[in-house]
């Protein structure tokens, strides 16, 4: 009895290590207050989420389940990061706003958490044939986790990113600014192949005049 209450002491107390752990986590990676609220946020539901739809299916919170809460946790985090980094990381490809930003995320990563949470749903319930409760439980909340996961992912954190923001700059800790003309952006392309046009026209006109001052010369001794 004394395990089976300590190892769900443990549970919670892993709980209230891991947020703020994570938190510290997002701010370094996504370089956003806001963003990174935003995904505690997200994460503290699909949490919640998964834990009450384990109670309401009858299973008390006891040694399988603190054991198995404890390694799938980390599953909660992952779609979220993922979607807040490229979030973020739209600002350096010319997306000032949430909305282009959201279009650019949802682009870039969107496809790729989809094929992640269909192969990792998909392994672990390859344990519910089991006959050990255990795995049958693991892989319930595998299962779970992920569903919960990538919903909320998509349908909560996006959608508040895109409504609440941030635009710009807005709740970055360092200043980041999007790239400019030469720098590999599309408009920097544009730039160079101008540029390059613009070389290659001044060249054809020296060209052009060198010609002439031969042709006069030519002119001139006849």
């Amino acid at each position: 009895m004394e395990t089976e209450q300590g190892l769900v002491d443990g549970l919670f107390n892993g709980f209230l290590i891991c947020f703020p752990v994570a938190l510290g986590v997002l701010l370094v990676a996504t370089n956003n207050v806001l963003v990174s609220v935003w995904s505690i946020l997200s994460i503290a539901f699909i949490v919640a989420s998964v834990l009450g739809t384990v109670e309401m299916m009858g299973f008390p919170l006891g040694v399988a389940e603190s054991i198995a809460g404890i390694i799938v946790v980390g599953f909660s985090v992952d779609y979220v990061v993922h979607m807040a980094h490229m979030f973020v990381d739209g600002l350096e490809h010319g997306c000032d706003t949430s909305e282009k930003r959201f279009d650019y995320s949802c682009r870039n990563m969107g496809g790729t958490i989809i094929a992640g949470a269909v192969t990792t749903a998909g392994s672990g319930a390859s344990m519910f044939p089991g006959t050990i409760q255990f795995f049958y439980k693991m892989a319930l909340l595998i299962v779970l986790t992920i569903m919960f996961s990538i919903s909320y992912a998509l349908f909560f954190f996006m959608p508040l990113v895109l409504v609440a923001g941030p635009d710009k700059n807005f709740g970055n800790l360092c200043k980041k600014e999007g790239k400019s003309a030469g720098d590999g952006s599309p408009k920097g392309s544009s730039a160079r192949v101008e540029q390059a046009d613009e070389e290659e026209r001044k060249g054809r006109g020296e060209w052009n005049v060198e010609l002439v001052k031969v042709e006069n010369i030519k002119e001139a001794n006849l």
